[in-house]
């Protein structure tokens, strides 16, 4: 027997077996770096759905603007073209739209228009057609500026523009209302609008306080 050779081959082999456990150990350590970057990354997809224009590109917690635009869009004419025969569906319909902490309030509000005995025997018609959308960023809100078109039983025909104010945020993939509001007018209450309109809305607020008292 070599006993020379027999000890070099000996030794390559210890120093191929430690190169091999630390390639292991390198390839273990980048394996884990991985799984835990990719666990905390969401799948985004980009889309061009026929209702909408242009694509949009949706991820886990965020939305591009045109994407909640058309979700903003849609969700203010579900809710202003409400009806008596309508409310109960509309109002289904909402919960996996909105907010938890809203919801109760929203189905409140749409189920009251079907007990309304004066709605229901005037026989009247409503329609919201949206003019202009917007979206400001810094709120995450989207303002849908329509006019409601009303025929009452008469056929007398009147109509008002309105804003449908939404707060929209983007949860596990899927957009949700978490706060809402309605106003007469076609002027989004922006923040811009909101800066320039300061006094008007202080003199508003004390009105308002006044009339509680």
């Amino acid at each position: 027997m070599n006993l020379k050779n027999m000890t070099k081959t000996w030794q390559a082999a210890n120093k191929v077996a430690a190169l091999m456990l630390v390639s292991n150990v390198a390839l273990a350590a980048a394996l884990l770096v991985s799984i835990v970057a990719f666990s905390g990354n969401r799948e985004r997809v980009v889309l061009v759905p026929p209702h909408l224009e242009k694509r949009v590109s949706v991820g886990w917690n965020t939305a591009d603007a045109e994407y909640l635009k058309g979700f903003g869009t849609y969700f203010a004419m579900l809710t202003a073209n409400v009806t008596p025969k309508s409310a109960s569906f509309v109002a289904d319909t909402l919960s996996s739209a909105v907010s938890p902490a809203i919801y109760p309030e929203v189905r409140k509000q749409v189920l009251v228009l079907a007990k309304d005995p004066v709605f229901q025997k005037s026989g009247a018609s409503v329609r919201f057609d949206p003019i202009q959308v917007e979206y400001e960023a810094a709120t995450n809100k989207v303002f849908v500026v329509g006019e409601i078109t009303t025929n009452d039983a008469t056929g007398r025909i009147s109509r008002v523009q309105s804003v449908y104010e939404m707060e929209i945020r983007m949860d596990n993939g899927r957009p949700q209302v978490t706060a809402m509001a309605s106003y007469a007018g076609a002027d989004p209450h922006t923040l811009q609008w909101i800066e320039n309109n300061k006094e008007r809305l202080a003199e508003q607020q004390a009105q308002a306080d006044a009339t509680k008292e």
